[in-house]
C-alpha cells in the first residue's frame, strides 16, 4: 500500500512539473490581451469621446441662448428725494420700496465672420485626430510587445543553450583536472577551462535575471502574469506577402496631418476674433413693487414690457493676448512639420531594414543550417574515431561546445527572422481603415 501511495505521489509530482512548464501563451494571444486591457488604449477611447463632446459644445454656438433672470430687492435712502440718480452706469436708490423683477432673455450671435464655423471644423478634426492617435498607438503597442516577446524567446533559447554549455564545461573542467594530474595537460590550459566555466555560469545567471525583467515588461503591456519563459510559445513559421504603405498613408502620418489641420483651423478661428460680433437680443420683463410690503410687491408682479435690439461688439485692444495665441499656434504648426519629417525618416529606415533582412533571410538561414549540420557531423565523426582516452573526450566536448554555439546563433536568427516577418505584417496592416 505504501508503495502505491509513493508511486501515486511521484506521478502527481511529475504531472505537476510537466504542466508547470506547459506552453500557455502565444504572441497572438498576448497581443489580443494587450489591446483589450491596455489602460493607454482606454484613455485613447476617452479622448475620442471627449473630442465628440467638444464638437457638441461648439455646435451650441449656432443656436440662440434662452436665459431666465430674476431678482428681489429692498431699497432705502436717507434722502427722501424721489428724483432718479445715476452716476456713470450706476443707479442709486431714491426711495424706500420692495421690488421684484423677472426676465426671459433671448441672445443670439447672428454674425461672427465665420469664427464659430471654423471652431466647429477644428473640433470635428480633433475627432479624426484622436481616432488616428488610437490606431497609431495600437501599432506602437504591437511593435513594443513584439520586441519584448522576441527578446523573451531569445532569452529562452540562450538559457537553454547555456545550460547545456554549463554541463559541457563542467565535464571539460573535470577531465582537464584529471589530465593535469596525469601530466598530460598544462596548468594554463586547465585554468582556461575553469575560467570558461565561470564565464558561462555568470552569463547564465545574468540571462535568468534578464528573463525576470522581460517577463515583468510583458506583464505591464498585457496585464498577464507569466511565471516562466517556458510558458511562451515560439513564433509561427507562416510567412506573408507584405505590401508596405507609403508613409503618408500610415496612421502616424494621418494623425499628424489631422493635428496640423486642427491647429490651422483653430488659428484661423482665433484670427476672426479681430473682427466684431453682431448679436441679437430680446427681453421680456415682469415687474412688481410696493413701498411698504414685500408680499404685495410680489403679488403686484405683472408684465412690464419687452426689449428687442442688436448689439455690435468689437474688442479693439486686448494687450496682445490674441497675437500671442496666434504666434503659439503658428509655432506648433512648424513643430508638427518637423515632427512629421522625422517620423517619415524613421519609418523609411524601418521599411528599408525589413526589406534588406527579409531578402537575405532564407539565404542566411540556409547558411547557418549548413554550418550547424557540418559542426554536428564533425562531432559525430570525433565520437566514432576516439572511443577512449581523456584527451579524446575533451575534443568531443569542445566540438559539442562549438556545435551548441552554432545552434544558439541559428535559433536566434530564426527567432529574429520570424519577428521581422510579424513586424512587416503589423506595418503592412496600416492600409486598413482606422476606426
Amino acid at each position: 500500500m505504501k508503495k502505491l501511495i509513493t508511486l501515486a505521489f511521484i506521478t502527481i509530482s511529475l504531472l505537476n512539473l510537466a504542466f508547470a512548464n506547459e506552453v500557455k501563451f502565444s504572441f497572438e494571444y498576448l497581443l489580443d490581451r494587450a489591446k483589450k486591457d491596455s489602460p493607454t488604449l482606454n484613455i485613447k477611447d476617452i479622448d475620442i469621446k471627449l473630442a465628440k463632446e467638444d464638437t457638441k459644445f461648439q455646435k451650441a454656438d449656432f443656436y440662440p441662448r434662452l436665459i431666465f433672470s430674476a431678482s428681489s430687492q429692498y431699497s432705502d435712502t436717507f434722502d427722501k428725494n424721489y428724483n432718479s440718480i445715476y452716476v456713470g452706469e450706476t443707479g442709486l436708490p431714491t426711495s424706500t420700496s420692495y421690488q421684484n423683477q423677472a426676465s426671459i432673455i433671448l441672445r443670439y450671435d447672428i454674425f461672427t465672420f465665420g469664427k464659430d464655423t471654423l471652431e466647429l471644423k477644428a473640433s470635428k478634426e480633433n475627432i479624426i485626430k484622436s481616432t488616428y492617435d488610437k490606431c497609431n498607438y495600437e501599432v506602437e503597442l504591437s511593435l513594443n510587445l513584439l520586441e519584448n516577446y522576441k527578446k523573451a524567446l531569445e532569452l529562452k533559447n540562450n538559457i537553454s543553450i547555456y545550460t547545456k554549455l554549463e554541463d559541457s564545461y563542467n565535464k571539460l573542467n573535470t577531465y582537464a583536472k584529471r589530465l593535469k594530474n596525469a601530466g598530460e595537460l598544462s596548468s594554463i590550459d586547465t585554468n582556461n577551462y575553469k575560467l570558461k566555466l565561470l564565464d558561462v555560469k555568470t552569463r547564465l545567471k545574468t540571462l535568468k535575471i534578464e528573463a525576470k525583467t522581460i517577463l515583468s515588461t510583458i506583464m505591464v503591456l498585457t496585464s498577464t502574469k507569466i511565471n516562466s519563459l517556458d510558458e511562451l510559445a515560439n513564433f509561427s513559421d507562416e510567412m506573408g506577402i507584405y505590401n508596405f504603405t507609403d508613409f503618408n498613408n500610415t496612421y502616424e502620418a494621418k494623425f499628424l496631418d489631422s493635428e496640423l489641420k486642427s491647429i490651422k483651423l483653430s488659428k484661423e478661428a482665433l484670427e476672426k476674433e479681430y473682427y466684431p460680433t453682431i448679436s441679437l437680443y430680446a427681453k421680456y420683463n415682469f415687474y412688481g413693487s410696493d413701498r411698504n410690503n414685500y408680499e404685495r410687491a410680489y403679488k403686484d408682479m405683472d408684465r412690464h414690457g419687452y426689449e428687442v435690439g442688436v448689439t455690435f461688439t468689437w474688442e479693439l485692444y486686448d494687450g496682445g493676448r490674441r497675437k500671442a495665441k496666434i504666434t503659439k499656434l503658428e509655432l506648433e504648426k512648424q513643430k508638427l512639420a518637423y515632427k512629421k519629417a522625422q517620423a517619415k525618416l524613421e519609418y523609411q529606415k524601418q521599411i528599408d531594414d525589413l526589406n534588406a533582412y527579409l531578402e537575405a533571410k532564407d539565404e542566411t538561414k540556409e547558411l547557418l543550417n549548413q554550418i550547424h549540420k557540418d559542426t554536428k557531423k564533425q562531432t559525430d565523426q570525433i565520437n566514432k574515431l576516439y572511443l577512449s582516452g581523456e584527451s579524446n573526450k575533451i575534443e568531443i566536448l569542445e566540438s559539442l561546445v562549438n556545435s551548441l554555439s552554432k545552434e544558439l546563433e541559428l535559433n536566434n536568427h530564426i527567432i529574429n527572422s520570424q519577428s521581422n516577418s510579424i513586424k512587416a505584417t503589423i506595418l503592412s496592416s496600416q492600409i486598413k481603415e482606422c476606426h
